[in-house]
């Protein structure tokens, strides 16, 4: 089977994460070929080559938007095709990257995700229609995002859900002591990543209030943030007023959450939630905590989070209410103070990771479904329904097959 993975990776908002999935499937179903194309300038190619995909090159994208990728990718496939012949499938990582692969080429069998983050307010009614249109297999991690995904009008039997999974093996648990030593902590210090993708929506400046409350209480504490992450230079303005501005250390390297994981002693999952966006998610993804939880390091999450419908509070997690610095704080405090529950959390949370989010186990259920798609029957109608995205939904799921 002849593959190409379209992936559109953000090197300033996380999009490590996505690479580093895709290319722990793609090393494992070596029975195919694989075709990997990078939507963005040469800093997305390079930096895909850190994460362990060697990509045929990049399609410029103008402003930096996927939207404008589409001729490019038109151009691609009709040079390469016309010499190598159809590809069999288009596996699109992300849906910015699917929705372009549907406007460049409709008839293609085309997979969309896993997704594991809810639609934002940039998914428009348009795009719905378009993925419907298309017959775009869309895998999400959840059930939660399953019902997101086809609450925004999504056909449900477009809608496959599919857990992503986790290489272990990326995680070296012997590079705590090199990464501590970079940030400035030692041992008595409790160190906190602040983690989500992308890193735009996590909310700095609530982590920020949360381990200020910490310090007052005479503990050590230093919080880890990435350079992009929302409200950053307001919260590092605000903390070097306070005369602690060690506090905060900037850390790139957050978003490859494997190279960074072992050095922390906490993970913290909280997000700015989009007031235009009706669902209940924040858009946080779910890659960056379940590296941090692969690595044996308990979470605190905000109970709006995709994170949190796997988590069982006091169990495998501690889950808080949305802004909630309070509770943040109390937290930190608890797993700062307590060592065996901070033990039992992140031990049950690797657990969780490993039973449910292997990497051989996600790479062995993506072939079944590739295989599954491209038996599939596939129906493209020649332009633009005019009715409603329901009724759309309605027509597409009917004339779809899947096994």
């Amino acid at each position: 089977m002849r593959i190409l993975h379209l992936i559109d990776p953000d090197p300033c908002q996380a999009g490590a994460c996505v690479l580093g999935l895709a290319a722990d499937a793609i090393d494992r179903l070596d029975r195919h070929r694989h075709d990997v194309l990078i939507i963005g300038d040469t800093s997305r190619t390079r930096l895909a080559a850190r994460c362990g995909i060697r990509p045929l090159g990049g399609i410029p994208a103008a402003l930096e938007r996927t939207a404008l990728a589409k001729r490019g990718l038109a151009r691609f496939l009709h040079a390469d095709e016309t010499v190598n012949g159809p590809y069999d499938l288009i596996h699109a990582w992300t849906m910015p990257a699917a929705l372009v692969a549907a406007t460049a080429r409709p008839w293609h069998t085309i997979i969309a995700g896993p997704l594991t983050s809810p639609p934002g307010p940039s998914v428009s009614k348009r795009a719905i229609m378009r993925i419907n249109r298309c017959a775009v297999r869309v895998l999400v991690a959840t059930p939660a995002l399953e019902r997101d995904w086809t609450a925004v009008g999504v056909a449900p039997l477009l809608v496959t859900p599919q857990l992503p999974g986790v290489d272990r093996q990326r995680i070296a648990p012997e590079d705590r002591a090199m990464l501590r030593s970079r940030w400035g902590a030692d041992e008595t210090t409790f160190v906190v990543g602040l983690v989500g993708e992308p890193q735009s929506r996590v909310d700095t400046q609530t982590a920020v209030m949360a381990a200020v409350r910490i310090i007052h209480t005479a503990r050590a504490v230093k919080l880890i943030v990435h350079h992009a992450a929302a409200l950053r230079l307001g919260a590092t303005k605000w903390v070097d007023q306070l005369g602690i501005g060690d506090l905060l250390v900037v850390e790139d390297d957050l978003a490859q959450p494997w190279t960074v994981a072992p050095g922390l002693d906490a993970a913290l999952v909280v997000s700015r939630s989009s007031r235009t966006t009706p669902l209940r998610h924040a858009p946080c993804s779910l890659l960056a905590p379940l590296w941090t939880m692969a690595a044996g390091v308990p979470i605190i999450a905000g109970s709006n989070q995709t994170v949190a419908d796997l988590l069982e509070d006091e169990r495998s997690g501690l889950l808080v209410q949305h802004g909630d610095v309070n509770a943040i704080a109390r937290g930190m405090l608890r797993l700062h103070d307590d060592v065996s529950l901070a033990h039992r959390l992140g031990n049950a949370g690797q657990q969780l990771v490993t039973s449910r989010f292997d990497a051989e186990t996600f790479a062995k259920s993506l072939d079944d479904i590739y295989r599954q798609t491209v038996r599939g029957q596939r129906v493209v109608t020649k332009a633009e329904p005019a009715c409603p995205p329901a009724q759309t939904a309605a027509k597409t799921a009917a004339a779809v097959t899947h096994h």
